[in-house]
């Protein structure tokens, strides 16, 4: 989901002239709430159980433990974008819609390698001197920038300095194909197993964000639970195949001591810089505040 507030990332495919790989929506989500589909409307913030569903969606924690101003800063720049929670959907899928124009375009001007990560940096002086592969190749860099995009744990493993989060929150996805074809739409379900259900076809896909107190249920349990409220809501009967995919540290947890250790992008060191969307961006881990984090490392680098 795609929140409008995210007008970097609108920015960003229209540039890319990917705009027309996604459909668009304005306030089309549903809430499956106590047994009543609810349209979402401003108002529907209002009720305790979407308040709730809403917001361990978006900051991936708990919402006792959510930090109030970041709560209070993200819904202001969705209130200020005057278009509230609405959402793109891709055509395709997020590979073909957004990830390969985005990796051709890079190509274009630079190259990718794969299947090799970076072991260790070596600094001399307060400056990257050298990058370490897992391969065993070096690559000197200290007459270059670097930037370090990374996940903040794997940063951690990379860059000697406690300056990264400590905590994370899971989030857990199931993948159902069946032989039903259903429209495309986004269901919201409060207070339940499935945070979301999404419908393409005739793949639908449940997500539960801020899933801590799930991981312990087996994925027998967590697939059987979840298709019988895919079927209750959709009215689908039967499935063919079901894939679970659990992110134990998906994104850093928005509480109010683990958002003090979100680093800035510049880290003390003359060339090497961090990016990703745990950095300060003042937003939750969202694909805008990776944006945006981009857009900061290259000004601190410059």
């Amino acid at each position: 989901m795609v929140l409008q507030a995210n007008k970097n990332f609108i920015k960003l495919i229209k540039n890319l002239n990917i705009e027309n790989n996604f459909n668009y929506f304005f306030e089309k989500l549903t809430f499956l709430n106590e047994g009543k589909f609810l349209k979402l409307t401003p108002f529907s913030l209002f009720n305790p159980s979407v308040f709730k569903l809403i917001c361990e969606s978006i900051f991936n924690t708990e919402i006792a433990k959510i930090d109030r101003n970041i709560i209070f800063y993200t819904f202001l720049k969705i209130i200020a974008s005057g278009k509230g929670l609405s959402y793109l959907l891709p055509k395709e899928n997020w590979g073909r819609s957004f990830i390969e124009p985005l990796v051709k375009q890079i190509e274009k001007q630079s190259s990718i390698h794969y299947n090799r990560s970076v072991k260790k940096i070596v600094f001399k002086d307060n400056t990257a001197d050298q990058i370490l592969f897992s391969d065993g190749s070096i690559v000197d860099c200290k007459n270059a920038n670097v930037i370090l995009a990374t996940p903040p744990y794997s940063a951690s493993k990379i860059i000697d300095k406690n300056i990264f989060p400590q905590e994370y929150s899971p989030i857990i996805n199931i993948h159902f194909v069946t032989l039903d074809k259903v429209e495309p739409q986004i269901l919201g379900i409060t207070n339940s197993i499935v945070d979301w259900i999404f419908c393409k076809e005739n793949i639908i896909s449940t997500t539960k964000s801020a899933a801590t107190n799930y991981l312990d249920i087996s994925h027998e349990d967590l697939i059987k639970h979840s298709w019988q409220i895919i079927s209750k809501s959709l009215k689908i009967e039967k499935y063919i195949s079901a894939k679970i995919l659990i992110e134990k540290r998906a994104t850093f947890t928005c509480t109010k001591e683990n958002l003090k250790r979100r680093p800035k992008n510049d880290i003390g060191y003359t060339n090497l810089f961090i990016c990703g969307d745990y950095t300060n961006t003042k937003l939750p881990a969202t694909i805008e505040g990776a944006i945006i984090s981009g857009m900061n490392s290259i000004k601190a680098s410059s």
